[in-house]
């Protein structure tokens, strides 16, 4: 089912370029086509920005669980959506695991050291 998903996203991007060429100058078209790749690759961030924003407004006080531990939930829950949908490579989730580990390590010496 998720090569399936990829299949159809390209075969949406092609048919998407081919509409854009047909219709607009090439250097429109070709801009327009960056914008949409542009946004498709900051899906996580968008819908991360929206569950911060959704939550800031309408997440309950009494709530059994505090707002933040729910927004690393979300996170996780939609990092998982994206790797099983195949939206999101294995190397490139071990890219991000890496970056997250080293700004832990340097927040954790930054702290130590008075900061």
């Amino acid at each position: 089912m998720a090569g399936l998903f990829i299949m159809k996203t390209r075969h949406l991007e092609k048919h998407l370029g081919t509409w854009l060429r047909r219709y607009l100058p090439s250097h429109l078209s070709t801009f327009v086509l960056f914008v949409a790749k542009l946004g498709w690759s900051a899906l996580f961030g968008g819908l991360l920005l929206a569950a911060i924003l959704l939550s800031k407004a309408f997440w309950p006080t009494t709530a059994p669980l505090t707002r933040y531990d729910a927004l690393t939930l979300y996170a996780i829950g939609v990092q998982i959506a994206m790797l099983s949908l195949r939206i999101e490579t294995w190397s490139e989730m071990r890219v991000i695991l890496l970056f997250h580990a080293t700004g832990t390590v340097m927040e954790i010496f930054k702290t130590n050291m008075g900061s």
